[in-house]
């Protein structure tokens, strides 16, 4: 009982923005689940460890974390990802950060910045052993909430292919986003719901489905609206990160909401705040791109 009242702690203080407060009542309930010899909570303590480092961008230690949790289901035959499909998610996440990266810059930055071919071969391997866990998820489990974040994983990870022209059609990449909106909305996982809206805007953009009935925009606007109902301080600066990067670098289309820089100032100003260090990379890339837009004359210098 004690393990899930710091559990519950946590995830106040996730959704308050005291990422802190939440990495360290998760580590004590980490410690009492390791105590109480109850597996599944130990699993899911693990899990939510390396979720909330993963946040504050300690990218090491959270895949320990996950790595101990993934070894905790298969050494004791509890089938992986199918039991912890929120694991496979996160743990999906860190893994196919690099690809992620490449494929934002690519995509949507309009930046010349390709992978070395060693990382590509790596990285999109990858992709392709996520996809397959989040097949095997989606054909045993049962519970909304699993299938919608093993769909998440599988649009991503086919995402990603199409990006590099190693995979499917971006319609066919549309349909396996739908499908994920679809599952965690009749979930009723409210708080989950703008990263599955955002990374659905992000492939809308890329079928030319900017404004409109079904579009980025109206992903993103639904994605402000939870977060801010919601008040999870990650999803909003999340929601101001991709408007700025989605619609910024597009001089052609009016920017559908105050100024792109302002949008990205106030993500700044929040993931500084928070702590949130899993977005800084993402957030020095919009940047970057949205100087360029203004300048093209400014060479690209990325790493």
């Amino acid at each position: 009982m004690q393990s899930r009242t710091s559990r519950s702690l946590a995830d106040t203080y996730f959704k308050l923005g005291q990422l802190l407060d939440a990495a360290k009542e998760c580590e004590l309930a980490l410690v009492e689940a390791k105590n109480s010899g109850n597996l599944r909570e130990q699993i899911n303590e693990e899990a939510a460890m390396g979720s909330f480092l993963r946040a504050l961008g300690q990218d090491k230690e959270a895949s320990k974390h996950f790595s101990e949790a993934k070894r905790l289901c298969k050494s004791h035959g509890l089938g992986f990802p199918v039991l912890c499909s929120w694991l496979a998610r996160n743990f999906a996440e860190l893994e196919l950060k690099l690809v992620r990266t490449y494929a934002l810059r690519v995509s949507v930055d309009r930046l010349n910045v390709a992978p070395p071919p060693d990382i590509a071969v790596r990285e999109l391997r990858a992709c392709k052993a996520w996809i397959r866990q989040a097949e095997l998820c989606l054909e045993h489990s049962r519970g909304l909430v699993e299938k919608a974040e093993a769909t998440l994983v599988l649009a991503r990870a086919r995402g990603f292919l199409h990006i590099f022209g190693k995979g499917p059609t971006i319609e066919e990449v549309l349909s396996s986003f739908d499908a994920a909106v679809s599952l965690v909305r009749n979930s009723r996982r409210i708080d989950n719901i703008p990263h599955w809206l955002i990374d659905r805007a992000w492939f809308r953009v890329l079928n030319g489905q900017y404004q409109g009935p079904d579009s980025a925009q109206a992903d993103l606007d639904e994605a402000w609206e939870i977060a801010s109902y919601s008040g999870v301080y990650v999803n909003l600066a999340d929601v101001f990160l991709y408007r700025a990067r989605l619609f910024g670098p597009k001089s052609d289309i009016r920017y559908p909401w105050t100024y792109p820089d302002t949008d990205l100032a106030e993500a700044r100003r929040l993931i500084e705040q928070l702590g949130y260090m899993r977005r800084m990379d993402e957030l020095e890339d919009a940047e970057f791109a949205l100087q360029r837009t203004a300048n093209p004359l400014l060479r690209v210098s990325l790493d």
